[in-house]
């Protein structure tokens, strides 16, 4: 059913789903929180108000859910559907109505809220991270004066909100990916925020969390000619506290590109161990993407091609090869794809298999079609890399993969391998897959389980765009700071299907 609900939100029907998929928010936990979540996929007008009652924890969400009181993983993901829905609607009273009713339920000043305070208990960590990714989401035109005047409410609120120290860590890193967020590339009015942004990153009582999240909001943020930034992120990346920032420093100098990103980056590239060489050739596949994806040009920068080829070529240790293939990848530089494909090794860790794949994919490279599909043929039992390794052949452009998967569908019963399966299909599928999938979804007499990865395929292959759902949610957050409700336990809204 979950997959259903998911699905029916993906296709974003409209009005008339909303009835259907409420009902559903009375049932089982699981059903619940999906149904809130799929509610904001939709977009549809008439999913607003449940959002905003089950956000709230308001009377009529509270009969919808059959309950005295609305559970805390429902209200979660009611609020990053909150988010989602205002990604999907170019209504800017509507999302100022989400930012002031999120911004309610967080804004603890004393002279606000008291009515409300009075009735609710202090709200779970997982309540307040969604509440601040559903502001992160919720961005009005800025170039409309009432969009500009959201803009600025929202930053008003993150400075306040991020200025209580003694807030937990977790929190509050989430609250900097937010105001990345709402800053976005465009100026920012006072110079407030990324001001913040970089003091948050020199305070040294700070957690590694608060630092990892500066970094990647600051790469989000900056721009290829402000220097002032790219130098401040290379000297944390050269001399930071948190070890893991630091790397993600080299990713956001990569993100903001241009020629002082490039220069820093390769000349990193001459002296750097083993694993900040990984983070740098990712860097750097990164930065010469972003510049191609800026400019509309096509070329690749061959410089530092050959230059993440050479140190590719004397990686010895598998482990470390996957970073190598993802930025040759990145890149698209085809030169690499003989000694990707070389590293490809059946049965032996298996994960790395999917990296390989995905680099392949990326460079669309014909000539390793054969050595992926042998790859295919040996992760059956292995979802996350038969979905890479199926994308890859997608990629590429064998025709012959989509009905090879719609054949696993019908004939395995391994919950594993549907789950890679229908990913896959969602990926690559037809309008003629699209039928057969409806099918079994509308067979009464099939197994559950095939008919639940059908509906997931189908709602993938219905998606109004060729992005993922969750990419504006997923795109920016600090995976490190995990919550149950967002990813990391299995259960979290980024690890639906």
């Amino acid at each position: 059913m979950t997959g259903a609900l998911v699905a029916l939100g993906r296709i974003q029907p409209g009005d008339e789903a909303v009835p259907l998929i409420s009902r559903y928010l009375g049932e089982q936990q699981e059903y619940a929180e999906t149904a809130a979540l799929a509610l904001g996929m939709t977009g549809a007008q008439a999913a607003l108000p449940i959002l905003l009652q089950l956000a709230e924890d308001g009377p009529e969400a509270r009969k919808l859910c059959k309950d005295k009181k609305v559970n805390y993983r429902t209200r979660a993901f009611a609020l990053y559907g909150l988010g989602i829905w205002c990604t999907r609607s170019d209504r800017g009273y509507d999302k100022a109505r989400v930012q002031r009713a999120v911004i309610g339920l967080l804004d603890d000043r004393p002279d606000r809220n008291r009515e409300r305070r009075r009735a609710d208990d202090e709200l779970r960590q997982d309540t307040q991270v969604a509440c601040l990714h559903a502001l992160r989401l919720c961005r009005a035109d800025p170039t409309e004066p009432s969009g500009e005047i959201l803009r600025r409410e929202a930053l008003e609120f993150l400075l306040y909100y991020l200025a209580d120290e003694d807030r937990p860590d977790l929190v509050r890193a989430h609250a900097v990916s937010a105001l990345a967020g709402v800053l976005g590339r465009d100026d920012d009015p006072t110079g407030k925020g990324k001001a913040r942004l970089l003091e948050l990153l020199g305070g040294r009582r700070e957690q590694g969390i608060i630092h990892q999240s500066c970094v990647m909001g600051l790469g989000r943020v900056g721009h290829e000619d402000d220097r002032d930034l790219i130098k401040d992120l290379a000297r944390y990346a050269d001399d930071g506290k948190d070890r893991t920032a630091r790397f993600l420093a080299y990713i956001a100098i990569g993100r903001i590109a241009g020629d002082d990103s490039r220069n820093y980056l390769m000349g990193k590239m001459r002296n750097a161990k083993t694993q900040e060489r990984n983070w740098l050739v990712l860097a750097l596949g990164l930065l010469d993407d972003t510049r191609r994806q800026r400019s509309g040009a096509t070329d690749v920068d061959r410089t530092i091609g050959e230059a993440i080829l050479q140190a590719g070529r004397k990686i010895k240790i598998h482990d470390n090869r996957g970073a190598y293939a993802v930025a040759l990848g990145m890149q698209g530089y085809v030169a690499g794809a003989p000694l990707v494909r070389s590293w490809i090794k059946p049965g032996l860790k298996m994960i790395f298999n999917g990296y390989f794949a995905e680099g392949l994919g990326l460079m669309r490279d014909g000539a390793s079609l054969d050595a992926i599909r042998g790859l295919v043929d040996d992760s059956l039992r292995h979802p996350g890399i038969l979905a890479k390794a199926v994308l890859a052949l997608g990629q590429i452009g064998d025709r012959a993969v989509a009905p090879f998967l719609m054949t696993l569908l019908r004939e395995q019963s391994s919950a594993a391998v549907m789950a890679g399966v229908s990913q896959a299909l969602g990926q690559v599928g037809t309008e003629k897959e699209a039928e057969e999938l409806l099918r079994i979804v509308a067979d009464d007499a099939g197994l559950d389980l095939a008919r639940g990865f059908a509906a997931v395929a189908v709602g993938l292959m219905g998606e109004p765009t060729k992005l993922p759902w969750h990419l504006p949610l997923s795109d920016g957050i600090n995976y490190l700071a995990q919550t149950e409700t967002l990813v990391g336990g299995g259960n979290g809204v980024l690890e639906i299907l």
